[in-house]
């Protein structure tokens, strides 16, 4: 009997694969996907970019105005008015050269700058020994101490420093600084014809502080006339200044005006007179921060605004700022931009005869 072999055979399992529609469904949704995440990064890397330069010109924007606030504030300090009581109003010439406690000084197009001056004294102009020592005679246009009669007892001594009305004081407004170098004395001074502003035996000065926007866009600082610079803030494309005005033996700011021009009731606001300075009794400033990065070049497509509130005369409260399209570029549409700005009172507001 023959056997019959049998043969075992294994099923080879069946193979499955992505058809080529399979295939290109998965592609599409992958890239669908790969869009989705891309986009959320995208808005979210420009929200990010917005955040961080609105962060930016915050920080520069309130910096320049902090730093120009600290400056107004302290304008005439120490130069008080020597003609009479002292505490009213300041100096604004000492030996024949200007330093009035503020001066705007115009752009045009571009942006103002500014200059403010004080007295750099330990004691400030305060009289020294319970009051002030009186002169008993006019003095010239170039004093020296050998042509003032004072009493010494009075807190004056030999190498003091000594801030004095010049002739015609009351109109000019103008102080001379002299040495001590020798005291005569007499035993009265009647009848006294001015005050002597005892500053001692330090020698003062009269820090000629200044600001401007330079070409790179930043504001800088100098406290040597200009000799030297120091940046303050970055990205301040525009810097625009006013004057508040008081009417003549008023207090309360009755005009704003730029420093050109004679508006306001003035002679010529940008070389104010000695009168015209004692009614300045604030300093508006308004500040324009630029985003350090461009962006889009559809992202800004009206100049900022500002001298809104409230109304200024002769500036129409309405009317741009500045023309960026002059004053920063052409591609002044790629950046974003934020206004600043403030109203500062003047030192002597605080001195005035309220």
């Amino acid at each position: 009997m023959s056997k019959k072999l049998k043969m075992k055979t294994s099923k080879i399992p069946c193979q499955g694969g992505f058809t080529l529609i399979e295939l290109l469904v998965g592609l599409a949704l992958g890239l669908i996907a790969s869009l989705a995440i891309f986009s959320t990064v995208s808005t979210f890397e420009t929200q990010r970019r917005t955040t961080g330069g609105g962060a930016d010109m915050q920080q520069n924007g309130l910096l320049a105005l902090y730093s120009i606030e600290q400056d107004i504030r302290m304008a005439g300090y120490g130069l008080v008015d020597a003609s009479t009581t002292p505490g009213t109003l300041p100096c604004v010439k000492v030996n024949n050269v200007g330093i009035a406690p503020v001066k705007i000084t115009d752009g045009g197009t571009g942006s103002d700058s500014l200059t403010t001056h004080r007295l750099d004294s330990d004691i400030g102009g305060i009289v020294t020994g319970g009051g002030a020592a009186m002169l008993t005679s006019a003095l010239s246009d170039t004093p020296t101490i050998s042509s003032i009669r004072a009493d010494t007892s009075k807190a004056i001594k030999q190498n003091d420093y000594l801030l004095i009305p010049g002739t015609n004081y009351s109109v000019s407004k103008g102080c001379s600084l002299v040495k001590a170098t020798s005291l005569p004395t007499v035993d009265a001074v009647t009848p006294a014809t001015a005050s002597i502003i005892n500053l001692g035996q330090a020698v003062p000065t009269f820090p000629d502080l200044r600001y401007q926007v330079d070409a790179s866009f930043n504001l800088n600082h100098s406290v040597n006339s200009g000799a030297n610079w120091n940046t303050v803030a970055s990205d301040i494309v525009n810097m625009q200044m006013q004057y508040g005005v008081a009417n003549a033996g008023s207090q309360p700011v009755s005009c704003w005006t730029d420093a050109t021009g004679s508006a306001c009731s003035g002679t010529n606001w940008s070389a104010p007179s000695a009168a015209e300075i004692a009614r300045i009794k604030a300093i508006r400033v308004a500040i324009v921060a630029r985003s350090a990065q461009k962006a889009a070049c559809t992202t800004t497509t009206v100049a900022p605004i500002s001298w809104v509130k409230p109304n200024t005369t002769p500036t129409s409260s309405n009317a741009p700022l500045i023309s960026l399209s002059t004053s920063v570029g052409q591609d002044w549409q790629c950046y974003r931009y934020k206004v600043y700005q403030t109203i500062i009172p003047v030192r002597n507001v605080i001195w005035g005869n309220l």
